[in-house]
């Protein structure tokens, strides 16, 4: 599977853990993207140090990120590219309301049923997506998310370092097993700030009621 090939088809198709393992992020780093300017790179003798390692995720720290859970397995950082995995969670009956940015992105889903809407595409409007579906959302898709359901969504998350750098600021350390808080109003301001530095769109509560997303109470 080349993610190269379907950057413009907004499509969900199946496949094993095996082949997601081996095809998303081989396909994602065969771009040959440059390499981003980070602070927290190490240096060694003038060389970037790269930290190819293992990495067990119920070892990582996890973050809430607006209502949501992330961490953060897999960052440029450890893989000398501009490439970002990611492990995410969506609470039962939590929305993601309407949105677009220039990175891409790419679930594996591992647990639940996550709904997905693309605007554009092969296949615009609502799909859902169980348990080892892929979800591809080419950059710049007009796009939602949502758990309709009494069961937590685990999905790995394929995307490319400025989505990490953006999440990163907004993550906001958890416990073991503890939940993500509710937005406070005070999260939700710096949620707006933040994207709009990034320059992303934003629906209205025009935008997320015409396909479906009630307006918050």
């Amino acid at each position: 599977m080349n993610l190269s090939a379907i950057e413009g088809r907004n499509n969900i198709m199946p496949l094993n853990s095996n082949e997601v393992a081996d095809e998303l992020l081989c396909s994602a780093t065969s771009k040959n993207l440059p390499i981003q300017e980070r602070k927290e790179k190490t240096m060694r003798n003038g060389t970037q140090t790269l930290m190819n390692s293992v990495v067990h995720a119920a070892e990582q720290p996890t973050y809430a990120v607006v209502g949501t859970l992330l961490q953060f397995v897999s960052t440029p950082e450890r893989n000398g590219g501009n490439l970002s995995v990611m492990r995410g969670g969506i609470p039962p009956r939590t929305i993601i309301p309407l949105h677009s940015h220039a990175s891409p992105e790419v679930f594996y889903v591992l647990e639940g049923v996550m709904e997905v809407f693309q605007q554009d595409g092969d296949a615009p409007g609502w799909q859902t997506a169980t348990i080892g579906d892929v979800v591809t959302i080419a950059g710049g898709v007009k796009h939602a998310l949502r758990n309709p359901g009494d069961t937590a969504v685990a999905a790995i998350l394929v995307s490319d370092g400025q989505l990490e750098r953006f999440f990163n600021e907004l993550a906001v350390p958890l416990g073991p097993g503890e939940a993500p808080p509710v937005p406070t109003p005070e999260a939700m301001q710096k949620f707006f700030e933040v994207a709009a530095r990034y320059e992303y769109w934003m629906g209205s509560p025009q935008d997320n009621a015409s396909i479906g997303i009630p307006a918050a109470s």
